[in-house]
């Protein structure tokens, strides 16, 4: 039996493998970028590194995930990063099995390539998701350049800033 870190959106049951996840941190305010995908809710500094935070329920449901006042943010690894899922709600960190009906979803056509598999917890259907595949090599391309854009633009200006202050 794998960990997983199970959590709520779109009144549905997700989970990730516990070794994607690093941490699970306070939903805050997130630095909006101009000109992203919808699902990018902007990035959040964290030790040292800005985080782009996506909205998980928008990403998979072309919805914004509601203010619940249990929201946070699912800290994971992500092709050689740190990004955040803005997710409803966490419901915990739980042993899960693949359904018995896993090999049958499997072949119906019905799972997306981010589908690791179809798990259980008492009798709910779990998705867990396949973190890597989550975005189509067109989105990761992109939302990596306009985070290396990001982080350009704010060293250029911290130099600026110190050049400043040395004069």
């Amino acid at each position: 039996m794998e960990q997983y870190v199970v959590f709520k959106s779109h009144q549905q049951l997700f989970a990730l493998r516990i070794d994607y996840v690093v941490r699970v941190i306070e939903a805050a305010s997130f630095t909006q970028l101009p000109e992203v995908a919808d699902f990018v809710l902007g990035i959040q500094p964290f030790e040292e590194a800005m985080v782009p935070i996506i909205d998980i329920r928008k990403k998979l449901f072309d919805e914004f995930t509601p203010e619940t006042g249990q929201n946070v943010v699912l800290l994971c690894h992500w092709q050689e990063q740190a990004i955040g899922l803005y997710v409803e709600e966490i419901v915990g960190i739980l042993p899960l099995v693949e359904s018995p009906s896993n090999a049958e979803l499997n072949t119906s056509g019905l799972k997306q390539n981010y589908i690791e598999a179809f798990l259980e917890k008492d009798d709910e259907l779990v998705l867990a998701l396949e973190l890597p595949f989550l975005f189509s090599y067109e989105q990761a391309a992109e939302m990596t350049a306009e985070l290396d854009a990001y982080q350009t633009e704010e060293l250029a200006a911290a130099n600026d800033d110190d050049n400043d202050d040395r004069e």
